[in-house]
């Protein structure tokens, strides 16, 4: 999934630098070690409750992005994801999948989506 932040970075890091979405959540943390910003990024995520463990296909993480022609909400950034074959689509749901796995004591789906 971090591979990915990019697309979301510009509106929700920091203060957000485009302008008019000073509204944008800021949940992609910002720190000068790596693994420290995925970390960050990840506990942001999960304590705005961003994720739906009982069904994760409908978290918001992946709902706002995606476009309303494929299931998406409203979103002030626009359509990222442009279908559910989306690579980062894909790689968001699996993370997501994943971590409710997880969370749930259940075993992790076997391998990312196709």
């Amino acid at each position: 999934m971090w591979a990915w932040e990019g697309r979301c970075y510009h509106c929700h890091a920091g203060d957000g630098v485009e302008p008019g979405l000073a509204d944008a959540p800021t949940w992609v943390a910002e720190e000068d070690d790596e693994q420290a910003a995925i970390d960050g990024t990840y506990d942001r995520i999960v304590a705005r409750s961003y994720l739906d463990l009982n069904a994760p296909a409908e978290s918001l993480l992946l709902l706002k992005p995606l476009a309303r022609r494929v299931g998406g909400v409203r979103h002030g950034g626009g359509d990222k994801f442009l279908s559910l074959e989306d690579p980062a689509y894909l790689d968001f749901l699996f993370w997501v999948q994943t971590y409710a796995a997880c969370a749930q004591g259940r075993p992790p789906p076997p391998s990312a989506a196709p």
